[in-house]
Order: C-alpha cells, then structure tokens, then sequence
C-alpha cells in the first residue's frame, strides 16, 4: 500500500474542500484495496522528467520540474543520505541523523517511520517493504515495522554503500574499499577492489553486470564490467553518486561542485543543476 502507483494524489494546497476530497479518496482506495487481498508489488513509474534533489546541508528535498523549477520541497529532513520518488508525491527517505527511515509527503509531513540507527539506505522494493542498510546491518522491514529478512555480513564488513537488486540479491561496497555483490541466498559471487571514500546512499549495478563508481577522491567516475575491468571512466571533480538513467545518460552530483550533472554516453556534459546552498548530494530523474 505505500508503494502502489495507482494510489489517489495528495491535496497540493491549503484549500479545505480540497483537503477533505484528498483524505475521502484515500479511505476509499485503501478500503478497495483491502478487500482485495492483493500484494502491493511496484509497478513501472510513468516517467514524468522531474527531478528529486537532496540538499544535505540545508536539510531540504526538492522536486524539480522539467524546467527545474520546484514542485515543491519538504524543508527539515535530518540529514537524508538517500531519497527515493514514490507515487502520490512521497518520498522515501533514510534520515541519518534522526536515526530512521520515514515516508514524507511532499509537505514534509511524515506518513511512516521506521527506527533504525544511522541508516545509508533506504529502498523501496516489492511487497511493500523497505530495504534498509547501515555500517553494520542489510535488511527488509514491512509497513507493520517487521523486519521480514536481513543478511549476514561477508567477512564481518562494515557498509559504505549498497543496493538490493532486482533478483533479490544484493550490491555492497565496504570500507575495506571492496565491492561485493551477493545471490539472494547471501552468497557472494563477485568481489572486486574500488576506491570510495564517502558513505551513504546506493551503488548502480546494471542488468548485464556492469558497476559505476563515484571515485571522489580521484575526480572520475568509473564503470567496471561483470569481471572487474575498467570498461570508461570520466572525469568530474569530487564526484559522490552516479546512477544510470533510462536514456542511458549517467546522473553524477558533485561534492565541490555542488550540483548535480547528467553525462550522456560519450561522457558529454548534457545537463546540470545547481545547489543554492550547501552540497546537492543526491538527483534521481523520474
């Protein structure tokens, strides 16, 4: 029920009559899917060109139109190393500072939390569930707040960065500077050295294997193929995140930059959007 796309859109303003309509539609929807006993699987999103931003410094999110002006922005979010667009404008959120993962409407209102300290993830995946990882713990809680599957940590690793994959799997990077991708059993199939300094938020592995890399330290993000061999990289001064989108463009945000930038296939600058203020630390196009 958190997930679904086919959930009635939030009021977008202060109007009562609006309000009460909102809050009418939601019963009756959530009353329909009860009844039907249904799981809440994710659908495909309809992509919109919008643009979720994170503003780490200023503990703001952002949602950008097409022109990259704000739809609106939820202002006190503790420090949120990850952000996920949900259906409804929601968005998923791994509060780090606040020690949880929470659902906010696109005022900020908080629709579900879940306590957890110092997450770096925060994924939505089937069933309703949310992915969760922290420097020491990779698991799944429900809407009830169950943690309905975790993971054992390969060789006692502490997390910078991971992902659950589509197959159920998973993607992590280590401090022991190792990527390491897991079977939906737990164990570990690849394993391959990769230099990564900053903490928080997802590592892209795409269908075929391939891996991309923000090498902050380095100034470059990297793509690693199924095997571990470099197969491009780019330049980009201190990057943080890197994340494949649909067109096959790559979204890299910048720690000394502070904005985000979207390359195309050839490594070309082809957009790029910049922080008022303090680090822009994540951008997911939807």
């Amino acid at each position: 029920m958190l997930f679904r796309s086919d959930a009635p859109p939030e009021a977008w303003d202060g109007d009562k009559d609006e309000r009460v309509a909102a809050r009418e539609a939601w019963l009756a929807w959530t009353e329909r899917f009860a009844k039907s006993g249904k799981p809440s699987v994710p659908e495909p999103a309809r992509f919109r060109d919008r643009t979720l931003v994170v503003l780490l410094d200023m503990g703001q999110v952002a949602m950008l139109d097409s022109s990259d002006k704000p739809l609106w922005m939820i202002r006190r979010a503790d420090f949120p190393l990850d952000a996920e667009p949900l259906p409804g404008n929601r968005v998923l959120l791994a509060e780090n500072k606040a020690n949880r993962v929470v659902i906010r409407s696109r005022t900020g209102a908080v629709l579900w939390e879940h306590a957890v300290d110092s997450p770096l993830v925060a994924q939505a995946v089937e069933d309703d569930r949310v992915f969760v990882a922290t420097r020491s713990e990779l698991f799944e809680v429900d809407r009830a707040g169950r943690r309905v599957r975790s993971w054992t940590r390969p060789d006692g690793e502490t997390y910078m960065r991971a992902m659950r994959l589509p197959d159920g799997g998973l993607a992590v990077v280590t401090f022991r500077q190792r990527f390491i991708q897991l079977d939906p059993s737990g164990r570990v199939t690849r394993a391959f050295p990769v230099i990564v300094t900053t903490s928080g938020g997802r590592i892209d592995v795409a269908p075929d294997g391939r891996v991309l890399v923000p090498m902050m330290v380095q100034d470059r993000v990297v793509e690693y193929a199924g095997d571990g061999e470099i197969v491009r990289s780019f330049n980009i001064t201190e990057p943080i995140i890197a994340q494949r989108l649909p067109s096959g463009h790559v979204m890299v945000t910048s720690m000394d930059e502070r904005m985000a930038l979207e390359f195309d296939a050839t490594g070309r600058r082809s957009w790029r959007f910049e922080s008022p203020a303090g680090r822009l630390t994540r951008a997911v196009r939807h």
